[in-house]
């Protein structure tokens, strides 16, 4: 009885213990990115707060990467393809 109730509850378990180990490399990255770059070598590992937030990392990097220019040359790249795929498969 007990190992069945064991057996039952053993995988979502682990599944949840992937989805941890997976998914906390990533809530680091997105939380270091509301840091200024000292709060980010003091707390690495805490929440943003008072003179360490800093949204405007996103807004400086909107600029510098020039984010519209580059989704308007992917979106043009992934419609030609689309349609060449389209054309040649058909």
């Amino acid at each position: 009885m007990l190992a069945r109730i064991v057996k039952k509850a053993g995988l979502p378990f682990i599944a949840c213990l992937l989805v941890v180990v997976f998914l906390s490399p990533l809530y680091i990255v997105f939380i270091n990115s509301l840091k200024t770059l000292k709060g980010l070598f003091l707390y690495p590992l805490s929440l943003p707060f008072d003179e360490f937030f800093s949204p405007g990392n996103y807004v400086e990097a909107f600029i510098r990467l020039d984010f519209v220019n580059s989704f308007i040359n992917s979106l043009f790249i992934t419609v030609v393809s689309t349609i060449v795929i389209i054309i040649f498969t058909s």
